[in-house]
């Protein structure tokens, strides 16, 4: 038996089976165009919903959506959304450590969007300000303020960072 290499290689009917994910995807397209594009909060949530697959499904499926930088309607349809890349968590470090007077509009506007999506980065972001600004200007007069407040605040890393000024203090 000869084998023809101009004829076409017949195509197997292949089931399309459903994915995990398949449920969620109207919920997972809406989330994305409301401006959440991360997977592991959208994760979350479609667990809560009772998602049982693991979150690399989610990241595959919302893949070709960061790839593309398009924003996908419930009927298929595609709109362009502006192109935008998120920045790495370090760039944004230090747009909110900079000098108030040397940061830039365009990243205050990234930084608010985060804190919309991320309410509780708002008071990480204060603190982090002030406490840059008081050792920038060597204002150590304020550290014990400083303290006090970061005890008060409900993050655990922000109250062992404020320890760690007293134990050097206590000479621990």
């Amino acid at each position: 038996m000869s084998i023809n290499i101009n004829s076409p290689i017949p195509k197997k009917n292949r089931r399309q089976r459903s994915r995990t994910v398949d449920p969620f995807i109207p919920y997972l397209l809406r989330r994305w165009n409301e401006g959440c594009q991360n997977g592991s909060i959208l994760f979350i949530e479609i667990q809560k919903q009772g998602f049982r697959g693991q979150a690399t499904m989610v990241r595959n499926f919302l893949h070709p959506f960061r790839k593309n930088l398009l924003n996908l309607e419930k009927d298929g349809s595609q709109s362009v959304s502006i192109a935008f890349e998120m920045p790495s968590s370090q760039t944004i470090a230090y747009w909110i450590l900079k000098k108030p007077e040397d940061r830039k509009e365009e990243h205050e506007k990234i930084i608010e969007q985060i804190k919309s999506v991320l309410p509780k980065l708002d008071l990480t972001i204060t603190q982090a300000r002030a406490f840059a600004a008081m050792i920038r200007q060597q204002h150590t007069d304020e550290l014990d303020s400083w303290i006090k407040a970061v005890e008060q605040s409900s993050y655990q890393i922000w109250k062992n960072f404020g320890m760690e000024p007293k134990k050097e203090a206590a000479g621990v």
